[in-house]
């Protein structure tokens, strides 16, 4: 979040006076850009050009850790935990298991229960992880 803040930053000071800003700080900025929207005869160009910087800030900041010339494999998710990828394995045993079971029925359904006790689990798990992460990002300090 911090760094997307500190782009920002520096992209709106290439937009309100070039490149030699950083030593006046946040509030001079704040004033020079409300002064530049003061000075545009026409609000749309100045909501147009910010929203143009607020744009350009984050897909360079996106594209910034990418390796040139290749797409992410998967897009991650900031919850996902180790140990729901342990779960998630064993949610797949068990259902190979249980798929795989032939001629042995009593056998085949207490496999099927273990199956699903433990996609249950999993699923438990995953919501819970969501809302930890989602409560902890909305709790984080600015």
């Amino acid at each position: 979040m911090m760094e997307l803040q500190q782009k920002i930053i520096h992209t709106m000071e290439q937009i309100a006076m070039g490149t030699g800003m950083v030593e006046e700080g946040k509030d001079m900025l704040d004033e020079i850009l409300c002064q530049k929207v003061e000075m545009m005869p026409n609000v749309e160009e100045a909501v147009d050009e910010i929203q143009t910087a607020l744009e350009y800030s984050c897909q360079s900041l996106l594209t910034q850790n990418r390796p040139t010339g290749k797409a992410p494999r998967h897009k991650s998710v900031p919850w996902w935990t180790a140990q729901l990828t342990i779960q998630r394995r064993e949610v797949n045993l068990k259902r190979r298991r249980y798929q795989r079971t032939k001629g042995n029925n009593a056998l085949r359904e207490i496999r099927k229960e273990q199956y699903l006790a433990s996609k249950a689990e999993y699923a438990t798990a995953i919501r819970r992880e969501k809302v930890n992460h989602g409560k902890s990002f909305v709790m984080q300090p600015q």
